[in-house]
């Protein structure tokens, strides 16, 4: 995850910058474990894994492509939110 900020300095956007899409992709990490069981409650476990690795292959593929400040955070959100989901054990263990 820490690999986001030298990419983004390569690209052209300000250290300070990169390390805020570095912050906001652990924020939302830490936001998205909160949120995580009552999410699996509400439409089971399958279905958020197979949200979950969905939305996180198609966040690398956005990064691929992302040259600019804002798809860097959008990035940073998607990726966020299901690298907390992801590495969860409540995703992992039911699944």
């Amino acid at each position: 995850m820490v690999h986001i900020v030298p990419h983004a300095t390569d690209i052209g956007v300000s250290a300070t910058a990169a390390a805020i899409i570095l912050s906001v992709a652990g924020v939302l990490t830490i936001a998205s474990k909160l949120t995580l069981g009552s999410t699996i409650d509400r439409i089971g476990s399958k279905k958020v894994a197979i949200i979950v690795f969905t939305l996180m292959s198609v966040s690398f593929l956005w990064l691929l492509i992302a040259n600019d400040l804002w798809m860097l955070y959008l990035f940073a959100i998607v990726f966020g939110v299901t690298w907390g989901w992801f590495f969860s054990d409540a995703v992992t263990s039911r699944s």
